[in-house]
């Protein structure tokens, strides 16, 4: 993944402390969390709607290495990227 919980807090011009004193208090997680949902989220998306192949969405989103995107996605879902195309195609 490219950028870190420093990159953005640095983007907005605030310390890392404080960016995540602001996630914790508007949206009860910090902001790793909230940066991971969102590329789930987002690999999701291009699994379904896409015909990108995993190593694609993986590099897409900045991962260098598809197997650590794999895991990372089994991680938060519980199945695979390859699984979760599968049955999504399916419904």
């Amino acid at each position: 993944m490219t950028a870190g919980i420093p990159d953005y807090a640095e983007k907005l011009h605030i310390s890392t402390s404080k960016l995540n004193r602001i996630c914790k208090s508007l949206l009860n997680d910090s902001p790793k969390a909230i940066a991971h949902q969102r590329l789930i989220t987002e690999t999701k998306r291009r699994l379904i709607y896409t015909t990108q192949t995993i190593v694609e969405i993986a590099l897409h989103l900045g991962f260098k290495d598809s197997a650590y995107f794999c895991r990372f996605f089994k991680l938060a879902t519980n199945t695979t990227p390859t699984l979760f195309k599968q049955q999504s195609n399916i419904n």
